[in-house]
């Protein structure tokens, strides 16, 4: 069985395949400054439906990392607890071409998704993936990663506004009933998703300009389903497209 890992700012995704089967999946909160001993019994408690002797059969972890800190301690922690060795994502040894400035630079989540968003959708492709980033990784019709584009995620861009706006407070992150807010909360409620899913379609539309064949367009990451609500430019939805990814990258390994 295989376990992949996808350790990103705000959670990190696992989940267990047998082949090209998902058995399960759990989110843990990234938590920078926490070591093994945290992080073991997290991963046991997500692996809990599990008999000891089924979770003995994963022989094989494939990482996806940006958070470089927490790469040795979740190294210690399967070893530990799991009696696992793994293998983290050099995005240059993905088996993608990687045709962008700097290849060394493209995150390896980013690659994974765009691996998965491949092989299960052809191209050309976009990955939009909803995290403390929003990320657009495109893919041309033969595969090939062509770059993207970085934005400050929904929570993100939340966050910082009502951090500096003094009068201004945490809402929750909702599809409003009006575009029109009557209050300070809806207001910001509209703006907050009402602008998410412009600036969205927005880009799409923008780089569905640069393609001769229409750009399939793939959603993933935490808001997934939440910003697929209200656009008619999605053709996927897939928030465990990450994991798809590292799978298939580690069965190209062998």
């Amino acid at each position: 069985m295989f376990l992949p890992i996808d350790i990103g700012n705000s959670t990190i995704l696992l989940g267990v395949y047998d082949q090209n089967h998902l058995l399960l999946h759990g989110r843990i909160t990234t938590q920078k400054e926490k070591n093994s001993s945290f992080y073991g019994p997290e991963l046991l408690n997500i692996l809990s439906p599990f008999p000891k002797e089924k979770i003995g059969k994963i022989r094989r972890c494939l990482i996806s990392s940006v958070v470089p800190r927490l790469d040795p301690v979740f190294k210690e922690s399967l070893e530990e607890f799991l009696g696992l060795t793994p293998i983290f994502l050099d995005p240059l040894n993905s088996g993608m071409p990687i045709k962008t400035l700097h290849p060394q630079e493209v995150g390896a989540d980013r690659i994974a998704n765009a691996v998965a968003a491949y092989e299960l959708y052809s191209g050309p492709v976009v990955v939009v993936d909803f995290g403390t980033a929003t990320t657009f990784d495109v893919i041309s019709k033969e595969g090939e990663y062509l770059g993207g584009l970085i934005t400050p995620g929904i929570e993100t861009s939340a966050q910082a506004m009502w951090e500096k706006a003094e009068k201004l407070y945490a809402v929750e992150i909702t599809n409003p009933e009006s575009i029109i807010g009557r209050d300070t909360t809806t207001c910001m409620q509209a703006g907050i998703f009402y602008g998410a899913v412009s600036q969205m379609e927005g880009i799409i539309s923008r780089l569905r300009e640069k393609f001769e064949e229409r750009l399939k367009v793939v959603l993933t990451g935490g808001l997934c389903h939440f910003m697929a609500q209200n656009s008619k430019l999605i053709d996927e939805v897939n928030p465990l497209l990450t994991l798809e990814g590292l799978r298939i990258i580690s069965e190209r390994m062998g």
